[in-house]
């Protein structure tokens, strides 16, 4: 299953299974998705964060800040693990 709560979607979304996106407590914000985003399976993407154009989340990652604009991130809390066009 994939859970979408989300202010807006970019193009070339791929979201891979058991992916949530949300708030992280009530009355938070909610995620806003650039164009060319990929999120890996089990993912959790909260708060009122911006996934950038052209970014990656990795599997099991758990993000709650920015996501640059083309670079790969992962882990719990997420952290930028490369950054360039080819991520």
């Amino acid at each position: 299953g994939v859970f979408l709560n989300v202010t807006s979607i970019g193009d070339n979304f791929t979201v891979l299974q058991n992916v949530t996106f949300g708030r992280r407590f009530a009355g938070d914000q909610i995620p806003t998705i650039g164009n060319n985003v990929t999120v890996c399976t089990n993912a959790v993407v909260c708060g009122g964060i911006m996934l950038h154009d052209g970014c990656t989340v990795g599997a099991n990652s758990y993000v709650n800040q920015d996501v640059p604009a083309n670079s790969l991130v992962a882990g719990s809390p997420a952290k930028v693990i490369k950054k360039g066009a080819e991520c």
